[in-house]
């Protein structure tokens, strides 16, 4: 989201408000995070202020939001370029993956769930309702959607 917001704030006028919201399904301790707004170790706020420029990021504990945007799952038989039973092959692939994330100043921590994916919604506003929905996919290589992201942005009306 970091190549995305500066460019939406770019558009200039009331596009230029539009929030941006992150719903997460799940905090975990994070290393060199003691207290992060009132909750022991939980890395929302580093999420929030590394990662999301400061936006508004909410714990979705009932992972109401993760069903209604399928509840979808990683597909290992999709997820790797070459076939599970070649495990240095796929071993490669991981640590290669790592790498890019590290790269990019992404850090992780390898606790959690791993598996559910997630995804993007531009939701206009009234009666517009979602004006554009990216999911997720096991192909790390196709990233975040930002073009789309932007164009959605600017076909909404205020």
């Amino acid at each position: 989201m970091n190549s995305v917001l500066p460019r939406v704030r770019a558009l200039g006028g009331s596009m230029a408000d539009v929030p941006f919201i992150a719903v997460v399904r799940e905090v975990a301790p994070v290393k060199g995070v003691a207290e992060d707004h009132g909750e022991k170790g939980l890395g929302v706020g580093d999420y929030q202020y590394k990662y999301f420029d400061g936006n508004k990021v909410y714990l979705d504990k009932e992972w109401g939001f993760v069903k209604a945007m399928g509840n979808r799952k990683l597909s290992f038989g999709k997820m790797f370029k070459t076939p599970l039973w070649k495990f240095w092959a796929v071993w490669g692939e991981i640590k290669d993956g790592m790498k890019k994330m590290s790269a990019k100043g992404v850090e992780g921590n390898l606790l959690g769930d791993g598996m559910t994916q997630g995804g993007v919604l531009v939701i206009g506003p009234g009666s517009q309702g979602v004006v554009y929905a990216h999911f997720e996919e096991n192909k790390p290589e196709v990233g975040m959607p930002d073009d789309d992201i932007v164009k959605a942005v600017e076909s909404m009306s205020f």
